[in-house]
């Protein structure tokens, strides 16, 4: 099966997280693909900018701790994905007094180094093969995916993986905003 890098675009206008409450979390965690162990106090709270209103995304993965819609989180578990560790979240919209309940900060578990390097076109910002490998072309070594329904990419851990049931669920879900990247799109 093929494997795609998941990204969000949101649903324009995009409301954007200005702050995630973090103070009392370990920084670093949440992308490197490791199991968290230390004590996570629930929910996590997430400030949308209200510079930037609109409609929150399903998956926001840019921040300093990832988050998702429970629809997602849904359609991924639907399609077998069961390395995901999940804590309740709270977007707050407080220029509005909105708070969105419905959504799991998410830690993905496992890292695998699967780009086709000799495949793959690098950007030339960066010497890094590793952790944040700077991609202008990224391909993927299918063989290295195989068998992985979700996972961070160990070359560049901001990209997340999925394999192509994962891709087809979110689809037949008709999740809004979500893109999905084949081997040689994407860039990052």
């Amino acid at each position: 099966m093929a494997h795609y890098v998941i990204d969000c675009e949101g649903v324009y206008p995009v409301a954007y997280i200005k702050k995630t409450h973090r103070e009392h979390l370990e920084r670093d965690s949440w992308i490197n693909g490791d199991i968290i162990t230390f004590s996570v106090p629930e929910p996590i709270l997430y400030d949308l900018d209200p510079k930037r209103p609109g409609k929150p995304k399903v998956l926001y993965d840019a921040t300093p701790i990832p988050v998702m819609h429970i629809t997602l989180l849904e359609a991924f578990k639907a399609a077998g994905v069961d390395n995901l560790q999940t804590y309740d979240a709270v977007l707050r919209d407080t220029e509005n007094g909105v708070e969105y309940k419905d959504y799991k900060a998410f830690n993905v578990v496992g890292k695998v180094a699967a780009a086709d390097m000799g495949g793959s076109t690098m950007m030339g910002t960066s010497d890094s093969t590793m952790i944040d490998a700077d991609f202008d072309r990224l391909v993927l070594d299918e063989a290295k995916c195989a068998g992985k329904l979700l996972f961070r990419l160990a070359e560049n851990i901001t990209a997340i993986i999925v394999d192509e049931r994962v891709k087809v669920e979110v689809e037949e879900r008709g999740i809004k905003g979500i893109f999905f990247y084949a081997s040689g799109q994407w860039a990052g």
